[in-house]
């Protein structure tokens, strides 16, 4: 497979592109094998962090899945469905829009978690957010414990089409997964939330349940637009 070298600034997002593009275009079909991590980064030139960023963001889309020693097309039927998506994942989206869509997104999904919610899903909330707890928690562990819990969010609302747009939100939030990692004053909050809002569902109060996750997620979007104040 002839790939170009990557030049631009932001080079797991044009990995990701580049990829995408073998893949709508039919170079890449469904049960593919792609060329190892390090075949890629010598073959496009880029470092192989880049590429496993950009595996991962084909894989949270389900066009790719990671076999025991390489990555394949998926093989799924919705193929050319999901491979839509990847445009809006490359788009340089402000802070401010994507904080306020998911705002949105994760205020219905609570709606409807209140309504069909059942005393496993909030046991099983209740299991998650625990692990939060856990004493030295490392800044990954934190990412993937909180992704854990607003996935198990999503998927007690039952709606499929709810579930894939909160997906394909999520997809484009890992983005910020390097500061997120490092605001430690909002993860010394997010048990105490986490658990806050796991009560409101069980008490059926939707109002309060809104609040909960408009507050987190103004705490958590101000902490990294003044990241990116910073940086710039």
């Amino acid at each position: 497979m002839n790939l170009p070298k990557v030049t631009k600034s932001r080079l797991s997002d044009k990995v990701t592109e580049i990829l995408y593009d073998q893949i709508r275009s039919g170079k890449l079909k469904a049960g593919d094998k792609l060329p190892s991590e390090l075949e890629l980064s010598e073959q496009l030139g880029v470092s192989r962090p880049s590429i496993r960023e950009a595996l991962n963001r084909l894989m949270g889309l389900g066009l790719i899945v990671r076999g025991t020693y390489t990555c394949s097309v998926a093989e799924s039927s919705d193929l050319a469905v999901r491979s839509a998506f990847v445009p809006m994942l490359l788009n340089d989206w402000e802070t401010r829009d994507l904080f306020e869509a998911r705002r949105l997104v994760e205020c219905d999904l609570v709606r409807l978690a209140v309504i069909k919610a059942s005393p496993e899903d909030i046991a099983e909330l209740r299991r998650v957010n625990e692990k939060m707890k856990r004493p030295n928690l490392s800044e990954q562990e934190y990412w993937d414990f909180d992704i854990e819990f607003h996935t198990t969010l999503a998927s007690m609302s039952a709606n499929t089409v709810m579930i894939t747009v909160y997906d394909m939100i999520s997809t484009i939030y890992h983005r910020y997964e390097g500061k997120v990692k490092k605001l430690y004053d909002v993860q010394m909050t997010t048990y105490s939330n986490h658990k806050a809002l796991i009560g409101a569902i069980e008490e059926k109060d939707v109002e309060k349940a809104c609040e909960i996750v408009n507050r987190s997620m103004s705490i958590s979007e101000e902490a990294i637009y003044n990241l990116n104040k910073v940086a710039k």
